[in-house]
């Protein structure tokens, strides 16, 4: 599946405006102003983004999420352990009065919470586009490699045809920029709907 140069760019102005969204709710979540910008989009099968991504051995924290309704789906916030670590200190705080254990259950449920805020305003800001309902279920947070992350998630769904977007996302919280990878894989009646719709004349979407 292609995307002409105009469609590209028409994708890259609905990110643009998710981005806006979340920076603004995390900016309250957070009491601190946030950044967030998308670098790149790259639109691939499932094949090519798991040989993309399968020798990165990074530990990372994983937010995913399903979505169905007008668009079917799911997608998969990936941001380095450091990052995330950057994100919890500007959420929670040194909290040294809590112990290990609820320690990391809160640490697992601020990260829910901001990948939930994230990945959300991008689906939503794709079904804006073509005037459909979502259905998008709670946030699941889990850890481990990129690579392996990604391949058991492929695990999960053997012989589903897939379109991926690949989003590149960079934060800016507290003079820290944290990296971040969204991808978002559509079902390929999902995709064709979005991508029929991505026309300079067809946004109407409100940040």
């Amino acid at each position: 599946m292609n995307l002409s140069h105009e469609q590209i760019d028409v994708l890259k102005e609905v990110t643009n405006i998710s981005a806006s969204r979340a920076a603004k709710q995390l900016s309250a979540l957070l009491d601190d102003e946030i950044i967030m910008e998308i670098e790149d989009i790259e639109l691939l099968n499932q094949k090519q983004c798991y040989q993309l991504m399968s020798h990165d051995h990074t530990n990372a924290s994983c937010i995913s999420q399903q979505f169905d309704g007008g668009l079917a789906g799911s997608a998969i916030l990936l941001f380095p352990n450091e990052d995330s670590k950057l994100l919890l200190g500007s959420l929670i705080g040194k909290l040294d009065t809590i112990g290990g254990q609820d320690l990391r259950v809160l640490e697992h449920e601020a990260m829910s919470e901001i990948g939930n805020v994230i990945i959300t305003s991008s689906i939503s800001s794709f079904a804006d586009l073509i005037n459909v309902e979502l259905d998008i279920s709670i946030p699941q947070y889990s850890e481990g490699e990129f690579g392996a992350i990604l391949q058991d998630k492929e695990q999960q769904s053997p012989g589903d045809e897939t379109v991926i977007l690949l989003i590149k996302t960079r934060l800016q919280a507290r003079n820290h920029n944290i990296a971040g990878v969204l991808i978002v894989m559509f079902s390929v009646s999902s995709a064709e709907a979005l991508f029929s719709a991505l026309q300079p004349s067809g946004i109407n979407i409100v940040e």
